[in-house]
Formats: C-alpha cells, sequence, structure tokens
C-alpha cells in the first residue's frame, strides 16, 4: 500500500470514530430515509483535487444534486469513494480472523544453534596439578632409616659397629584408562546441518560437532570427579582420588563411615596401624566442628617437616613453601575469609603462580610473572567445586613436588561411522566418537600432604 492510501486509511479510521460517537449524540435527529449512493466514478470526479479532507466544498455539491446521508456510513462513502470500490471500509469497520501468533504454521519458535549450558564443569583440579609421562610402573620406596637413634660416636680405636641400612619398598602404580563416547544418527548430522535449521549444532558444523564440543569438557570434568571423589569408596578402575591419597589411619580408626579397605592406597594396606604411607589428617571421627585457626596450622605443622625441595622429576626446589597449595571448596574458602578477616596471614592477591598445561607454579619472589592469587600462610588457596565435604568441604594442603598426574597417553579423539566411511565396520547408519585419556594419579610422599575434615 503506498503512503496516500495508508494516510487515507488513517483518517478514514478518525473520520469514522468521530461520526459514529456525533450519530449517537443526535440519534434522534437522523432521518429515516433510503439514500441515494452515490456513483463512485461520479464521487471520484468531485474528489479528484482533494479526496482526504474531513470536509471540503465538494460534499455540499453533492448534496445539492440530490444524495442524501443518512448514516455515518453514507458520508464516508461520500468523501472517500474509494472505500466503497475497493471494500477497504468493511475491513476499517471488523477484524474476523485475525494472524495470531498462534495461529497454525503462522510462527515456529527459532532457538538457535547454541545451547546454553546449565550444569558445571569446572576442572580446576586437573589444571592444578603436574603432568608428567608414565615411563615406570611404580617406584621404589625408603620406608625406615638404618638407624632412628643418635648414635656413631666411637671411642679410640674402638672396633667398627655394625652396619646398618634402610628399610626399602616397592610401591605398584598401575595406569587408567578413562573413557567418554558419544554418537549421532546420520540423518541428524544432516538435518542439523542444513543453512535454516533450527537445530542445536557448532557454528557452520551439525549437531555432532556440537556434541563433540560440550563432551570434550565433559570428559575433563569426569576426571575433576574421579580425582575429587569421597575416601569412603575403594577406586576400581577410576582414576584414584586426592581424598584417599591424603587419608590416614588416624582417618579410618573410630570414623564409622570408612571401612576396613577405604584407604588402602597402591595396594599399600592403611588400616592396620599408622605408617609412612599416612598423611596428616586433622579430623574429628566423623563429628563436625568449627573450623578454625588452630585446625588450619596444624596442616602445616605436621607437612612442612616433609618438604625436602627435591620434586618427583628430580628437580631440585629448594624455595620453601614453593608449588604448596590448598585446595577446597567455595563454601570453606568463605569461612576462612572470615577467619581472616583483617588479617596478614590470609592475603587477597597474595602470591603469583604460572598455570600452564604442566600445572600450577608458585613465585613469591622475582619477576612480575603469572596471576595473582589469594594466599594463606604464604601458600596460595584454590576453589575446586567437586571438593568432598562434611558440614562443609574438607581442606587439602598439597604439595605439588610429590603429587601429579602421571599420563601414558594424552587425552585424544578418534570416531569413526558414516561420515568417515566406517559405517560397514560400526553396522549402523550413524557415527560415534570417544574421548580416551590413560593416566593415574601418582604420590610418591604421603607426609607431606595434609588434610583436615569434619568441618563447620
Amino acid at each position: 500500500m503506498s503512503m496516500s492510501r495508508r494516510m487515507n486509511v488513517q483518517q478514514s479510521q478518525e473520520l469514522l470514530k468521530f461520526f459514529d460517537e456525533f450519530s449517537k449524540e443526535n440519534e434522534t435527529q437522523q432521518v429515516s430515509v433510503s439514500p441515494k449512493r452515490a456513483d463512485p466514478s461520479e464521487l471520484n470526479e468531485i474528489h479528484k483535487n482533494n479526496p482526504i479532507q474531513y470536509y471540503n466544498p465538494q460534499v455540499e455539491q453533492a448534496l445539492s444534486k440530490g444524495y442524501q446521508i443518512n448514516t455515518i456510513y453514507d458520508l464516508a462513502y461520500l468523501q472517500y469513494p474509494w472505500m466503497q470500490d475497493s471494500g477497504l471500509a468493511a475491513q476499517l469497520l471488523k477484524v474476523d480472523a485475525p494472524l495470531l501468533s498462534s495461529t497454525t504454521a503462522a510462527y515456529v519458535a527459532v532457538h538457535g544453534a547454541r545451547a546454553f549450558e546449565q550444569v558445571i564443569n569446572e576442572s580446576n583440579i586437573v589444571g592444578l596439578l603436574p603432568k608428567f609421562p608414565y615411563t615406570q610402573g611404580g617406584y621404589r620406596a625408603l620406608t625406615a632409616a638404618g638407624q632412628t637413634t643418635a648414635t656413631g660416636g666411637q671411642s679410640e680405636n674402638a672396633t667398627l659397629p655394625d652396619s646398618t641400612k634402610p628399610t626399602l619398598q616397592n610401591v605398584d602404580v598401575d595406569i587408567k584408562e578413562h573413557v567418554t563416547t558419544l554418537d549421532s544418527s546420520s540423518r541428524e548430522r544432516f538435518l542439523s546441518s542444513i543453512p535454516n535449521a533450527n537445530a542445536w549444532s557448532a557454528p557452520g558444523g551439525d549437531g555432532m560437532e556440537a556434541l563433540r564440543e560440550y563432551m570434550g569438557r565433559e570428559h575433563v570434568k569426569l576426571l575433576s570427579r574421579q580425582l575429587m571423589a569421597d575416601n569412603d569408596t575403594v577406586v576400581a578402575d577410576n582414576v584414584e582420588t586426592i581424598d584417599r591419597a591424603v587419608g590416614s589411619f588416624e582417618e579410618v580408626d573410630g570414623n564409622a563411615g570408612i571401612d576396613a579397605g577405604d584407604l588402602d592406597f597402591y595396594g599399600i594396606d592403611r588400616d592396620a596401624g599408622s605408617t609412612v604411607f599416612d598423611a596428616y589428617v586433622s579430623e574429628n571421627d566423623g563429628t563436625n566442628r568449627p573450623l578454625t585457626d588452630s585446625i588450619i596450622r596444624s596442616l602445616v605443622e605436621n607437612a612442612a617437616p616433609y618438604w625436602d625441595g627435591v620434586n618427583m622429576r628430580g628437580d631440585l626446589n629448594f624455595s620453601g613453601v614453593n608449588n604448596k597449595i590448598w585446595v577446597t571448596g567455595h563454601d570453606t574458602a568463605s569461612v576462612i575469609e572470615q577467619i581472616y578477616q583483617g588479617s596478614n596471614r590470609y592475603q587477597n592477591l597474595g602470591a603469583r603462580a604460572v598455570k600452564t598445561v604442566n600445572g600450577i607454579s608458585t613465585y613469591n619472589t622475582g619477576a612480575e610473572v603469572g596471576f595473582m592469587v589469594n594466599t594463606l600462610y604464604g601458600m596460595p588457596m584454590f576453589r575446586v567445586d567437586d571438593t568432598p565435604a562434611d558440614g562443609i568441604s574438607r581442606l587439602y594442603l598439597l604439595d605439588l613436588d610429590h603429587m601429579g598426574l602421571s599420563w601414558g597417553k594424552t587425552t585424544m579423539y578418534q570416531e569413526a561411522g558414516f561420515t568417515t566411511g566406517t559405517a560397514i565396520l560400526l553396522d549402523r547408519l550413524g557415527d560415534r566418537g570417544m574421548y580416551y585419556s590413560s593416566l593415574e594419579l601418582w604420590v610418591d610422599r604421603f607426609q607431606g600432604h595434609a588434610k583436615a575434615r569434619d568441618l563447620t
């Protein structure tokens, strides 16, 4: 419709409204006489110079020729003859069948290709732990010194003392395989790839590609859940857990939630009595108690004597608390901030850390590198969503010089099926993908780690 025609319709609506009100006020004065309808061609000639004015002399001219105006519609047809010819008057006066969003096939909601995730896929612990190749099936542990008392002094010309030797023990560290699979039909891949498809898909791709992208994140998230699983369940094919690694006989003794064998690690029995394979655990026999500075300091005091500055890769590290980190949940981190509010023992952005594919490294002095992190007693604290909890999340003090992820094969992705030309081998009209990682949590010194549990 042209601009002039749109103006006619708008002004016609206003005119009809005005005369409808006028006719109601003067209802008793109207003459009930059948009007003489104006011929459209004649009225068009009358109105050809000024067809849309509300009032003009041509109306009087038409009346003088005998046209009678008894209703508002007679006046509308007289002043706007194109309404009579086009049938627009009926459209202006009544709408019987409006087009609505609910009208069949009129509107279809388009949700777009993107899916907004409502799940937590944070996997901080995987990024924090050092990573190195799996080059040996375990290690040899020196579990006891040859002499444990202050001996060795000899008198003049005395005979030599008896020889001694330390106690050695082999520790087997097996490799675990972590797999996450996904699949899609060939039809879904095609339909989700067409330009106008209202389907979940990757930019410029199809639904399988969007699924592959998401499942890659979930593959790492599942690994994080394995690493942070509660120690009350013995792992079978899963990767070992930090909560079991940082365990002790004291945690088993008197704690009704832990059964015999739950904390055995690498096949080492830790429920018969205290051994050198125990970490330090501050616990309360399963009864929750408030987290205090005293509990936190006990973790440092008991773990620090075993920080020798030589890490599991043989690198020298004589810088004290470097590569020692706190790990806990968001709730416990908030409690710690409340405990040390205004104290220099807890500092917001108090240390520098560098995070690479090989984990986290911390620096308290030296060059301006990395990013700033919160520190507690000089060691950075990190929040991990999957941290086991009692009343609130447990608190770990980890020595990253003696804990990390030993990788047999880094994460890879493989896919087979219709798209790759191997549908016959797969025996289905579709595609199947797999994320694969082989690794194990490697801990070659336990006493340098500590944990506080049973907290509120």
